[in-house]
Formats: C-alpha cells, sequence, structure tokens
C-alpha cells in the first residue's frame, strides 16, 4: 500500500465518517474504499483530487507528504472583516493554495529521490 493510500485509509479510520458515506461524497462504488484501505487498490490523481476537495477539514499537506497534522484546525482571530478591495478572490487562493501543495509534494519527492 501507498503512503498516501496508507494515510488515507489511517484517515478513514480517525474521521467518523463510515466507508458508504465516503463512497457517496466521492461518488465510488460500494466496497471501494474498503478495498482501498485493505491495500487491494489504489487510486489515482482523479481520485486524490476529489478527496481533497471533498474533506476540507483534511490537511491536504499531511495527506501528500505526511507533514503536519491529520487535521485542518480553523483558528479564528478576532480581526476586523476585509474589505471587498482586500479580500483575495477565489482563484486567488486557489491558486496560492496550489502553489504551496506542488512546492511541498516536490520537497517530499525530491527528498525521496523520485523526482530531481
Amino acid at each position: 500500500m501507498g503512503q498516501i493510500q496508507g494515510r488515507f485509509a489511517f484517515f478513514v479510520e480517525k474521521s467518523g465518517y463510515t466507508k458508504q458515506h465516503i463512497e457517496k461524497k466521492l461518488g465510488l462504488s460500494n466496497g471501494y474504499i474498503g478495498k482501498i484501505v485493505t491495500g487491494k487498490v489504489s487510486f489515482g490523481v482523479d481520485i486524490l483530487e476529489k478527496i481533497m476537495a471533498t474533506f476540507t477539514e483534511l490537511n491536504p499537506v499531511w495527506l501528500t507528504t505526511g507533514e503536519g497534522e491529520m487535521f485542518v484546525h480553523t483558528v479564528r482571530v478576532s480581526t476586523p472583516p476585509l474589505t471587498n478591495e482586500a479580500k483575495p478572490s477565489t482563484t486567488e487562493l486557489e491558486t496560492l493554495i496550489e502553489k504551496i501543495l506542488y512546492k511541498k509534494l516536490d520537497e517530499f519527492l525530491q527528498k525521496r529521490g523520485v523526482i530531481q
């Protein structure tokens, strides 16, 4: 079983969701999550993207690299609300998150000698 797949199996165990709930949310067939958890099947980038988009409490850096905490913790800070001019757009946030993820993933893969 791959490392990402193993971490996802750990998330399934600790999340409190049933395997059936996860399958339904991800649009997977019945029993597929059980097969992932037992290592009988693996999943590709398409399912990985669905997992990250669907389970926003799951830390994508932890899932892909093993670094940090499994769950994203929301920190509430007492700050004045941003004006519309100061708010980054959803696209800007998505781009920033994507850049961070790709950077972390590159670092992880380079450390393991998968890429140079």
